[in-house]
């Protein structure tokens, strides 16, 4: 077993610039690739990532994200008391500034809500627990992006994908305080129209009034037709056939939307 150089992955965050945008915030990431990679591989990774370009970093962390999630429905299963305090984390990280646009939240969302269904988590408590996750999500990224300010655009992700931010700055200039409610039914945008509204100076009392709100409002219209939908799929099929159809349908619709979006870009 290879010995992790922690502190030579955390050096060279600092040395090329993170995601965080040189303030400090970029080790806790470097450390869950770390600890990640050890878990699923048996190694740590090398000491290499010294010197390297912050954007291969990223691409790394980006990868590590996305593997630990579409392990998580999984952990869950197996410790269904984890169940409430899992989608309240899952529905915090989906609406989270860069965070919820590397997961596939949304399917995540549905597995973990049949899981409650099948172990028969009663439905107001699994919707207020996605509703007091996804407003703790926005009031997150909303105050990250009143720390940062404009310096928001000049995290390397967003210098990765230029295309991000102008969307959602364009959003919030034609739907105002609005955008906070539409934006969380449009995924892409779902994770920067808070942080957009915070750089743009939006009354905090009028945010977090318009969060509370929508919040309810995502939750119910997210988990509850779900919960409901597998609480009588699964007198027919098993938990693991009902999983799968899911999972196929998403990928289908994954599928056709990148069609969709290369022809549009044509």
């Amino acid at each position: 077993m290879l010995v992790p150089d922690v502190a030579g992955i955390v050096s060279a965050d600092a040395d090329a610039g993170r995601i965080g945008g040189g303030s400090g915030r970029g080790h806790e990431l470097s450390f869950i690739v770390v600890v990640y990679a050890h878990e699923n591989t048996g190694e740590y990774p090398a000491a290499s990532t010294r010197g390297q370009p912050a954007t291969a970093r990223a691409v790394v962390m980006e990868s590590a994200l996305s593997g630990f999630f579409a392990d998580f429905p999984g952990i869950i299963e197996q410790h269904g008391w984890l169940l409430l305090p899992a989608v309240f984390l899952l529905a915090l990280v989906e609406s989270l500034l860069v965070v919820g646009l590397l997961i596939p939240g949304v399917a995540l969302l549905v597995a973990l809500t049949i899981l409650a269904a099948e172990q028969g988590v009663p439905v107001v408590w699994w919707w207020l627990a996605g509703a007091a996750g996804a407003f703790c999500g926005d009031g997150l990224s909303f105050h990250i992006g009143r720390w940062y300010g404009p310096r928001l655009a000049h995290w390397n992700i967003f210098r990765r994908h230029s295309d991000w931010l102008p969307s959602a700055e364009h959003f919030f200039a034609r739907y105002g305080v609005w955008s906070i409610a539409l934006g969380r039914f449009i995924g892409p945008l779902r994770p920067l129209v808070p942080a957009v509204a915070g750089v743009c100076g939006m009354p905090v009392r009028r945010f977090w009034w318009v969060n509370s709100w929508s919040s309810a409002a995502w939750a119910a219209f997210y988990l509850l037709p779900v919960y409901w939908f597998g609480k009588a799929a699964l007198t027919v099929l098993q938990p693991w056939q009902l999983l799968l159809g899911l999972g196929l349908a998403t990928l289908v619709a994954l599928l056709l939307s990148r069609v969709l979006r290369r022809r549009k870009g044509r």
